[in-house]
């Protein structure tokens, strides 16, 4: 029989995104969203935080500095994210995307210095 429940990790790493999600970005969602100049709305200090956490490089695997995460664990990312903004959670969908296709078809010297 198939098991569809989430790992304790993967309820944490839920709970965690809903968190940041909730605090860091519903707040400044609307405004990001009305500026029309995407120079002046891209929420570089957001990244920043989200970036600490661990959200950009959830798909890179461990030995490139990563934390190798699973196609599961990239939903939850995406799903808990886009609870704040779906706007702002497509900078991570791009960002997490391109390092998994580097992970997986690039050589060594491109993982070395992309991942």
């Amino acid at each position: 029989m198939l098991n569809f429940s989430l790992t304790e990790e993967q309820k944490t790493l839920k709970e965690t995104i809903r968190k940041f999600a909730e605090k860091e970005i519903r707040p400044i969602a609307k405004e990001v969203d009305n500026k029309p100049d995407p120079r002046t709305s891209f929420p570089r200090e957001l990244v920043k935080k989200a970036n600490k956490l661990g959200f950009g490089k959830l798909l890179i695997p461990a030995e490139y500095g990563g934390y190798g995460g699973s196609l599961l664990d990239y939903s939850i990312l995406m799903e808990e994210l886009a609870y704040g903004d779906a706007g702002i959670a497509m900078v991570f969908m791009g960002h997490n995307s391109l390092a998994r296709i580097i992970a997986v078809l690039g050589d060594e010297e491109q993982k070395e210095r992309w991942l």
